[in-house]
């Protein structure tokens, strides 16, 4: 049903260019993808369908240079931007590795001041806000206790 209501959404020109794009990514020789979920080439099918020529990034919770990154494959294009990440552990990677991007460490928020980081046990779930940390403590005390 959910295709459905999409497909009506979606101008048929895009659907073709997303059955495209499925298309080449399932070819003998895969596309490159450093993002979890392929949103980096996404990205990119669209930057060539509106033959977008230089393009510059931000990353807001940059995480690492390369695994789980939304930028990478485009830094390795020759494209630069700029790469924030509070985290100091992380920031230090992209100070090593992303040497031509601008690299901030700090975190974003909606107004202006001093935020406690939470830094939890896996990385990618690192936050500012205080809820989300006892949430996730409480869930991996409670997988511990199975």
């Amino acid at each position: 049903m959910i295709k459905n209501i999409i497909k009506n959404l979606i101008p048929q020109f895009i659907l073709k260019k997303i059955q495209i794009f499925r298309n080449e990514r399932n070819r003998q020789n895969p596309v490159l993808s450093f993002s979890q979920a392929g949103e980096d080439r996404i990205l990119h099918m669209w930057i060539n369908i509106l033959k977008l020529k230089k393009m510059t990034y931000i990353d807001i919770g940059a995480y690492d240079p390369f695994l789980i990154s939304n930028t990478a494959l485009f830094y390795q294009q020759g494209y630069r931007g700029i790469n924030i990440e509070p985290n100091p552990v992380s920031f230090q990677r992209f100070v090593k590795q992303r040497t031509q991007d601008i690299n901030i460490n700090v975190g974003i928020a909606a107004k202006s001041g001093t935020l406690q980081y939470f830094m939890m046990d896996n990385d990618t779930l690192n936050t500012f806000l205080k809820m989300k940390r006892i949430y996730i403590k409480a869930k991996e005390f409670l997988k511990s206790k199975k």
